[in-house]
């Protein structure tokens, strides 16, 4: 069936069974008491919609929207609701015996004492809300839900979870199954994670500082902008050799080292020192380097595509073509460093110094080099075409042959030893 539209309409008690609504928007309609089982909803809109009391038994409810819905009293049993967003839905009495939730969204989810669902499901409930099981919750005296702190969830199987953004400190997860687990942005710090299954699970941008991975399987999972420093590892622990490198260069330093061609895309190696290494051709595609120091390192041919280098040392650097397209240079270091055809289009240079460097031939397309200082540099036939130089520091600096068609230089510092002519 195509998607077809059924917003706000009146659908209460009528049997729908077996009845092929995939991606129907079905928003705000009213649903109660209708019989949906075993109904294909795949995809299906039906946010804010009133299915209460409704049987929708053995329906195939994948990825639907289901936010802010109305499901009290609603017969979920044999339910797929995989990958469904649940988001504020009212649950309240619902039957979601046997209903598959892998990686559905149960945040702000309203449940009680009556809401009949199996144990891995409730507890995932309990994680990303923060709150104990309904019997134990409701009602408080005080009306509110009191925190889930410190829990002992080892051995538990929450595979397939979506625990995005779930508080996780400090609690006791040791040879907890959380394969396939949606980790993005969890709290997990200072938990107890020994032998857990982390397999294939996504934790970018997760925090696991002083977190306990000895043992733990993380082969296939996502760590990418997640920062590794503090993190317990050891010989047993199953890890990809990119995200063991990382550990390793975040926590026991890589000055002098040798990392080139390798692939860091995606790791976090903010305020790493990294000085005098060699990094050329190395893949750095993403990775966050505040504050990093790369003093007087071999960066040549090295992709920092979209790579976050706010305020990082890069003094006496070997950059020369490397790959700066996109790159956040805010406030960075870059005095007597040799970008020489590097390309920096779009990159954000504003406030950095560049003091005597080498930019030779680099492509600055559109780059913003606002209050940037330049002075003394080498911008023999760049391409500065679109370039912003508001308030630039260009005192002393040669830019014979460069292309300057609409670029920006309101405000610029010019002075007699800058050179404009043409070659």
């Amino acid at each position: 069936m195509g998607h077809i539209n059924l917003r706000k309409s009146n659908l209460s008690g009528t049997n729908l069974s077996g009845t092929d609504l995939s991606g129907a928007d079905l928003n705000e309609a009213n649903l109660t008491k209708t019989n949906l089982s075993a109904a294909n909803l795949q995809g299906a809109n039906l946010q804010d919609a009133n299915l209460s009391g409704a049987n929708l038994s053995g329906a195939n409810l994948k990825e639907a929207n289901l936010s802010n819905t109305d499901l009290s009293n609603t017969d979920l049993s044999n339910t797929n609701l995989s990958g469904a967003n649940l988001l504020g839905a009212n649950l309240l009495g619902a039957n979601l015996q046997e209903a598959n939730l892998i990686k559905s969204n149960l945040k702000n989810v309203q449940i009680n004492e009556h809401t009949l669902i199996d144990d891995k499901w409730l507890l995932v409930w309990q994680i990303v809300n923060n709150v104990k099981a309904p019997s134990e919750s409701f009602p408080q005296e005080d009306g509110q839900n009191q925190g889930l702190t410190q829990t002992d969830l080892s051995r538990a199987n929450l595979s397939g979870a979506n625990l995005k953004g779930a508080n996780l400190s400090g609690h006791n997860l040791i040879a907890t199954n959380l394969s396939g687990n949606n980790l993005i942005a969890a709290n997990l710090r200072d938990a107890n994670l020994r032998d857990a299954n982390l397999s294939n699970t996504i934790l970018s941008g997760a925090d696991l500082n002083n977190t306990n991975l000895r043992g733990a399987d993380l082969s296939g999972a996502d760590l990418s902008n997640t920062s590794l420093r503090n993190v317990q590892i050891d010989e047993r622990t199953v890890i990809d050799q990119k995200w063991r490198t990382v550990w390793e260069i975040v926590n026991k330093g890589a000055k002098d080292q040798d990392l080139s061609n390798l692939d860091l895309s995606g790791a976090c190696l903010d305020h790493v020192n990294l000085q005098c290494s060699n990094l050329s051709e190395t893949n750095l595609t993403g990775v966050s380097l505040i504050g990093a120091d790369l003093s007087g390192s071999d960066l040549s041919n090295t992709n920092l595509n979209w790579a976050n280098l706010n305020e990082a040392k890069l003094l006496s650097a070997n950059l020369s073509e490397a790959n700066l397209l996109n790159t956040n240079l805010i406030s960075a270091h870059l005095d007597n460093s040799d970008l020489s055809n590097a390309n920096l289009s779009n990159a954000n240079l504003s406030k950095a110094t560049l003091n005597g460097s080498n930019l030779s031939n680099a492509i600055l397309w559109r780059s913003n080099l606002e209050e940037a200082n330049l002075q003394n540099a080498n911008l023999k036939k760049a391409d500065l075409i679109g370039a912003y130089l508001v308030q630039t520091n260009l005192c002393g600096a040669d830019l014979s042959g460069a292309k300057l068609s609409k670029a920006d230089l309101s405000d610029a510092q010019i002075d007699e030893n800058t050179k404009f002519q043409e070659l």
